[in-house]
């Protein structure tokens, strides 16, 4: 016989993240109430999601929804999502574009078919991604014939607290790795202000491509303060900091997705 009952309980105390919270269900029947040292805890660590940002939305593999197999390159596309902004309804993960908040950007993890990490993208401001190195990265010598990715969103240093993840296998491959990215050229300050710092450089590819500048306050793209900004297809950036030295790198972005190295550091000193 199983008895069901749908009850619950909530606690008021306010934790911080990192803290362990631990709880006691104790069966209770006309019989009495288990006693406390006869059961053991529910163990739960807090991460403060409310501060965290929102997972990416509409995540597609080769333009299409978790497919089973991709033909070809690998290519990923994703939607922004905003906790500031998705407030008056559900909204759905197939729905487009909602923000993206203030210094969001991108994780991704690539995983060959044997299960080893082989390529960490960082600090991906778009929403488009293609692996034109897989060969080069894959640690095969070749194309994966199955390749495990996951993505994460990513804001001053706190990643999302559900992310996607996916494996996909490939019934097509193709031979060679197409050539890198073109990288932007000539990086340097133009600006050095009170409150803000404008960052120029050449264009190293077409006149489609488009840009993002990754921002830090020491010389690591891994700061948790570090952010990325797309630019467009202008090249230069002006961008309001608080005062202090600050560090640049640019990357060039191809129409499908496809980025380049970051170029950089360039310095600037705000307010100096």
């Amino acid at each position: 016989m199983f008895i069901y009952s749908a009850l619950r309980a909530i606690d008021w105390v306010e934790y911080s993240p990192g803290e362990t919270v631990q709880a006691y269900v104790l069966p209770a029947s006309m019989l009495g109430v288990l006693p406390q040292e006869d059961t053991y805890p529910l163990s739960i660590t807090t991460i403060g999601r409310a501060y965290l940002p929102y997972p990416p939305g509409n995540f597609k593999i080769n333009d299409e929804l978790y497919p089973a197999t991709i033909s070809g390159r690998l290519r990923l596309s994703w939607a922004h999502r905003s906790r500031a902004q998705q407030t008056a309804y559900i909204v759905r993960q197939d729905e487009g574009n909602i923000g993206p908040e203030g210094k969001v950007s991108y994780l991704i993890e690539l995983y060959n078919e044997n299960g080893v990490l082989v390529r960490t993208v960082k600090n991906k401001r778009g929403t488009k991604f293609v692996w034109r190195k897989e060969k080069a990265n894959s640690g095969l010598g070749r194309l994966n014939n199955s390749i495990t990715i996951k993505l994460w969103s990513r804001r001053l240093g706190s990643l999302s607290g559900q992310y996607h993840m996916w494996t996909v296998s490939r019934d097509f491959t193709v031979d060679d790795d197409p050539d890198d990215v073109p990288e932007p050229t000539n990086l340097h300050v133009q600006w050095e202000g009170p409150s803000s710092a404008t960052w120029a450089w050449d264009r190293g590819g077409s006149a489609g491509n488009t840009f993002e500048l990754l921002v830090s306050p020491t010389n690591s793209m891994d700061h948790p303060d570090a952010y990325a900004i797309e630019t467009g297809t202008a090249e230069s950036h002006r961008e309001f900091l608080p005062a202090g030295t600050w560090f640049a790198w640019v990357s060039e972005v191809e129409p499908d997705g496809s980025t380049s190295d970051w170029v950089g550091p360039q310095m600037a000193t705000v307010g100096g």
